[in-house]
């Protein structure tokens, strides 16, 4: 396997401009392109939540939420670095630049370190690997000589740049309080803390010990931005009100000025000797007199701003991305709008990302995000208002007979219709075409958790908590509503999937499987089947009643995820006959000994590829692809071995089409570019990628459109057998190399594709440039 991602480790320096995906930007549209090819990575992360800036050159370098950017200021484009193309970690909380020893240092929310020297990587993860008390967020970064000093949730670490190796610990007092900001002042190291301003001099003795250090400043309670300008220490400390107060140092004492603040000072900062103070609600310049100079308040929500050495004025926006001086919008790379996600659909090579969301215990999180729509390669965001001001949206449905038709299910305001992104109406109970149910009546308090298209074009919804838990909308528009005896108004319904027989499945956490078919008409109730699986044998036989996620795969099984591990319906058509229908754990040997598969994992998502391979998501787990039978283990990404960005998949979701499978993950959205792709019943559009192969590149070869699960034969001119394969659906996988694993020579080579039969045969060509 070739997956083009390298793991950091410490001292280990990493080219990441020769694998960094250049996204190009303009200006006024925020368009880009990631191009991947097959076992190639692409993030899908949020990039306009913007917490730091620094100037290094002619860029400006970006900390987003969860990865970095920079935006160069000669070409006016837009640059991401993230884990996929060379850093170590995700969640970015800080970052700073030294000139003295050309470091940019990126400090991440659970103290990893990266040093970025000559567009080369280094990690250090020791303080990461400690095991320490309490917060490890890297706040901010400040530079004396060659050492960087970070303000961390614990204390201060001192790095050597030089010598890329943690130095130093420093604990400011007994309660291990967390530094918020750093400076140096007067050869005088100045602390923000939740219980003051803390100093000691930078030459003085085991600093290490809190008794070298002295509260310099407490009467204001938590202190925050640290910044100097002159002989002025300036420093914003909260007050009883919870806004913040800015108070300079002058002569040894501390006064108040600009008091009438009522906004929260996120940022201090000196540039071309003026002093920047990023507020709430804007970007504050004062002189060396603290007297203001400027006032910007065009920004959204500012985080921290800089001038540059043109005398420019950026501004890092958690909302809008990076501004310059008075525009009125930012600069950032196309992405979805935040990095939720709940859930996901795909079809047809459009990607509908559902970023609501429920408690534990299945109430409202009030997450207002809009829905996000990954289309033409291109993230397309719909907001709050544009959705009707739904929150919480948590399903969301293509319809694969017209694709620019989306449902969007909510736990609040029912369900939604749009039409080419453009919301058409809000199904609840108030309208008259409508049969949802309202867990409180007369209130917008829907519950809506899943949705699914039937071979008929009929639109399934389950809700929760209601006496309808499934409806159906039937093409024309009319509505019909199912109630099932013996399941109360307290349960709890999910996902759902309709088999090959017309069975709808549906999850019910905590209480097993809903399975139901209407039979006949959906007006004659006389002859519905239903029947609640558990774990019961001869009633599902689930291994746990707690089930997750479903899906049906290309032969019409149905594989549940439960909470303890995957369980598979091979004969779901015989859910009302009365044969034997029960699920089935798949066996596996490991280490010698035999288990069921994934039985200790809780199994958060499934997604079946175009060779019928399973794609198995866990909260806690990693991420991993197994054979079409479930006993071959063939990929497992986790964070240490993988760009994957966290252990907790959420969501998955594939599109067939170029074989990218998306991953949802509690840390954002990323996509693995897959070797299997939809089978076709005939030939069609047969190409192969790269082509012609150039001498620089080492990855695998993709050879598409062709019929499902074709023999694939590669042979010389002369017709001599250089490599065999079988397609994985409908493309095949070429690593470039012969039977003995050799690099195959310049020259043309024949690829000849047939189907099992021999009825539908193909013959393209290969150019290799050595």
């Amino acid at each position: 396997m070739v997956v083009i991602w390298v793991n950091v480790l410490m001292l280990k320096k990493v080219e990441i401009y020769t694998c960094l995906i250049l996204a190009l930007f303009a200006v006024n549209t925020g368009l880009y392109a990631q191009v991947v090819g097959v076992e190639q990575w692409a993030d899908h992360l949020s990039y306009n939540k913007l917490l730091q800036i620094v100037e290094v050159n002619n860029r400006i370098y970006c900390a987003t939420e969860q990865s970095v950017f920079y935006y160069d200021k000669n070409d006016n484009s837009v640059n991401r670095l993230s884990k996929v193309n060379g850093l170590s970690d995700v969640g970015v909380s800080s970052i700073a630049y030294n000139p003295l020893s050309k470091a940019i240092i990126l400090g991440y929310s659970n103290a990893n370190i990266d040093v970025i020297i000559n567009d080369e990587v280094y990690n250090i993860p020791d303080i990461k690997m400690k095991n320490i008390l309490g917060s490890k967020r890297i706040n901010n970064i400040m530079f004396i000589g060659d050492e960087a000093y970070l303000a961390c949730g614990f204390g201060i670490v001192v790095l050597s740049v030089d010598r890329l190796e943690v130095k130093d610990t420093y604990y400011l007092n007994l309660a291990h309080d967390g530094v918020a900001d750093i400076v140096n002042f007067h050869d005088t190291i100045f602390a923000s803390t939740e219980s003051g301003v803390y100093k000691a001099p930078i030459s003085g003795f085991n600093l290490s010990d809190f008794n070298s250090w002295s509260l310099e400043y407490g009467l204001a309670g938590a202190c925050g931005a640290l910044g100097v300008i002159g002989e002025n220490l300036i420093v914003a400390c909260r007050g009883i009100s919870d806004t913040d107060t800015l108070l300079a140092r002058i002569e040894s004492g501390w006064s108040s000025f600009e008091s009438g603040s009522y906004f929260l000072i996120k940022d201090i900062g000196t540039y071309n000797n003026q002093l920047y103070v990023t507020r709430e609600d804007g970007v504050y310049l004062y002189d060396e007199n603290l007297s203001s100079i400027q006032v910007y308040s065009n920004s959204v929500k500012p985080y921290g701003a800089i001038g540059d050495s043109e005398g420019n004025l950026w501004v890092a926006d958690n909302y809008a991305g990076l501004i310059k001086g008075a525009a009125s919008w930012g600069i950032f790379p196309n992405g979805p709008w935040t990095n939720r996600c709940f859930s996901m659909d795909c079809v047809g090579g459009d990607l509908w990302v559902a970023p609501g969301g429920r408690t534990g215990g299945w109430g409202n999180s009030y997450i207002s995000d809009g829905l996000f729509g990954y289309l033409n390669n291109s993230w397309e965001n719909i907001s709050f208002t544009e959705v009707d001001s739904t929150h919480d949206i948590t399903a969301v449905e293509i319809n694969p007979s017209d694709q620019s038709q989306l449902y969007a299910g909510s736990w609040g305001k029912g369900l939604l219709e749009f039409k080419d992104g453009i919301l058409q109406k809000t199904y609840r109970a108030e309208n008259t075409d409508s049969v949802l149910q309202s867990v409180v009546p007369g209130q917008d308090y829907y519950r809506i958790g899943g949705l699914e298209f039937d071979q008929n074009g009929n639109l399934w919804v389950v809700s929760t908590e209601v006496d309808h838990i499934l409806s159906v909308r039937q093409p024309e528009g009319s509505w019909t509503g199912f109630g099932f005896p013996g399941l109360g108004l307290n349960t709890r319904a999910g996902d759902i999937v309709v088999d090959d027989y017309n069975n709808k499945w549906i999850l019910l956490p905590g209480n097993g499987i809903l399975v139901f078919n209407e039979n006949s008409t959906f007006s004659n109730n006389l002859d519905d089947d239903y029947l609640i699986l558990n774990n019961s044998v001869g009633l599902g036989n689930l291994p746990d009643k707690d089930v997750v996620s479903i899906a049906k795969d290309l032969d019409g099984e149905i594989w549940v995820g439960t909470n303890s591990g995957i369980t598979v319906f091979y004969s779901p058509g015989d859910v009302f006959s009365g044969n034997e229908f029960d699920s089935q754990q798949i066996l596996i040997e490991e280490d010698s000994s035999y288990q069921y598969l994934l039985e200790a994992e809780r199994i958060t998502a499934i997604a079946v590829d175009g060779a019928n391979r399973k794609w198995i998501g866990t909260e806690s787990a990693g991420l991993f692809l197994m054979s079409e039978d479930g006993t071959k283990e063939i990929y497992r990404f986790t964070e240490t071995n993988s760009p994957l960005l966290s252990d907790n998949i959420l969501a998955l979701a594939i599109n067939h089409e170029t074989g990218d499978v998306f991953m949802g993950t509690d840390k954002g959205v990323l996509s693995f570019r897959s070797g299997a792709i939809e089978g076709l019943s005939v030939h069609s559009n047969v190409i192969a990628f790269p082509n012609p192969v150039k001498p620089e590149f080492n990855g695998p070869i993709a050879i598409r459109g062709l019929v499902l699960d074709a023999d694939v034969k590669i042979t010389d001119i002369s017709g001599n057998l250089i490599y065999q394969t079988k397609a994985l659906g409908g493309q095949a996988i070429w690593p470039g190399k012969n039977l003995n694993g050799v690099k195959v020579s310049s020259g043309i080579y024949l690829v000849f594709s047939t189907n099992e039969d021999g009825a539908q045969t193909m013959v393209t060509k290969v150019l290799f440039l050595n």
